[in-house]
């Protein structure tokens, strides 16, 4: 008795054993639908989705379905990526001045973007509303720091034009609020609206 008893038990733990490998299996039924390419790390990422790049192409993934979508004009190799709840910001173009944001779930790009600077983009933050804002380096000129909320307005400059900000310390923060530092450490913060 002790015997047949031991052996249902074994063959029960081997089947919940098989029945989890195959659900971590590629084509189980659990399998996390993948967004990368198996040798490439991601551009930007946060909860919701991931930019990758592919011969110097980029897309955006979403993590939960794998769905991916292809930023329009992105370099993978020199642009720079911007992720912020379901809205995704990139740089492009031959000088890499234009900022675009688009809303990942239905492709919406609004109606503001692209938005060419005409000067070269450091880096460029997006919020979870699909506000936006970049730090730009003008030739020859003082680098500084832009914005565009979700309203339709035109583009705010949010630094002071005798100062010069160092493009890569923008910073998307809590709410609305977004940070960068001028060259002589001094921090500024912003709201977008």
């Amino acid at each position: 008795m002790q015997v047949h008893a031991f052996r249902r038990k074994a063959v029960v733990l081997v089947g919940i054993g098989f029945g989890a490998l195959m659900a971590l299996a590629p084509g189980g039924a659990q399998a996390r639908p993948a967004c990368g390419l198996d040798s490439s790390a991601p551009l930007a990422s946060d909860s919701y989705a991931a930019v990758y790049g592919s011969n110097d192409r980029a897309y955006v993934c979403v993590k939960a379905t794998g769905k991916r979508i292809t930023l329009k004009g992105a370099s993978a190799s020199q642009d720079h990526f911007a992720l912020g709840g379901t809205w995704v910001a990139w740089s492009s173009g031959d000088t890499h001045s234009v900022v675009n944001v688009m809303h990942i779930p239905n492709k919406a790009i609004p109606n503001q973007f692209p938005f060419d600077t005409n000067d070269h983009i450091d880096k460029l933050v997006v919020k979870p509303d699909g506000a936006a804002a970049w730090a730009a380096s003008p030739v020859g000129d003082n680098t500084y720091v832009q914005g565009m909320d979700r309203r339709n307005h035109e583009p705010d400059q949010l630094s002071d034009d005798t100062e010069d900000v160092v493009g890569s310390s923008l910073r998307s923060l809590a709410g609305h609020r977004i940070s960068w530092k001028d060259t002589d450490g001094t921090t500024h913060t912003a709201n977008l609206f």
